[in-house]
Order: structure tokens, then C-alpha cells, then sequence
């Protein structure tokens, strides 16, 4: 059982730090991690099972921690068994939220205006933004000039 006490600790840390890597990269401006960010927020993901396994934390408390069976006044109401996963879980679940909040915030404008680069015709050759049928892919002087006057 402490195996289990040990694989949610790193897990779950790995995926709070992997979120927390992509946000100092945003705060800093740091556009050399294009693709490296993504990869990063991609542990939010992790933080909602996180929450849910922490479940597991609380019904095997007994035995996972040896000192709930050895309470020790001199630490007062810190560690105690009421407080200690009441206060862990609000943690948790707190930090699980404001991670899915940031990757919403980051991706969203991304996302809302996303639309399809060209408009296919159903033939191989892509229509042009007059119309026209273009053997390349990439945009010419001409079809720039021509989306501009319509």
C-alpha cells in the first residue's frame, strides 16, 4: 500500500509540475517551447484522476500511514486525520481546477478560431480565394492581392 502512497505523490506531482512549466513559459514569454508547452499542458489531464485517486488516499488511509495509530499531542491539530486529508483535498482539488482553468484560458483562443486553411472542391487541385484552380498549395502574390479587393 505504500507503493500506492508513493506512485500517486510523483504522478500526480509530475503532472502539477508539467502545468506549472507550461504557465512560467507563457509568464515569461517563452516562444521556444512551441510545442514543448502543449506537451505540458497535457498533464491537467492527470490532476482530475489525481483528484479522484486521492479517493483512494482517504479510504486507505489506515493502512498507508502509520502514525493515524499514533497520535502525538505535541503536533496539535495539524496532522490530524480529519484535517490532514480535508485540507490535502481541497488542495488538490483546487489545483486541479485552476490547471484546467490556465490550458482552457491558453487553448481557447487558439481553438475558437480555427478554420480550415483552403476550400476543396473535391478535385486534387485546391480552389483559390478567387476562385480560381491552383496546381500549388501555397498561397501566390496574386491570390493575396485578389482576397484584398473582394
Amino acid at each position: 500500500m505504500v507503493a500506492y502512497h508513493a506512485n500517486f505523490m510523483f504522478w500526480a506531482g509530475l503532472a502539477q509540475g508539467m502545468v506549472v512549466f507550461a504557465a512560467v513559459l507563457k509568464l515569461a514569454k517563452g516562444h521556444w517551447g512551441g510545442v514543448v508547452i502543449r506537451f505540458a499542458e497535457a498533464g491537467a489531464a492527470f490532476t482530475t484522476v489525481a483528484v479522484v485517486l486521492f479517493i483512494g488516499l482517504v479510504i486507505g488511509r489506515q493502512y498507508i500511514f502509520t502514525w493515524i495509530h499514533e497520535p502525538r499531542p505535541e503536533i496539535g491539530g495539524w496532522l490530524t486525520n480529519k484535517w490532514f486529508f480535508l485540507r490535502n483535498g481541497v488542495v488538490l482539488v483546487a489545483l486541479s481546477w485552476l490547471s484546467w482553468r490556465f490550458v482552457r484560458r491558453d487553448v481557447g483562443p487558439m481553438s475558437a478560431n480555427w478554420r480550415p486553411a483552403r476550400q476543396w472542391n473535391g478535385s486534387r487541385t485546391p480552389r483559390g480565394s478567387c476562385g480560381t484552380r491552383r496546381s500549388s498549395y501555397w498561397p501566390t502574390r496574386s491570390d493575396t492581392a485578389c482576397s484584398r479587393s473582394t
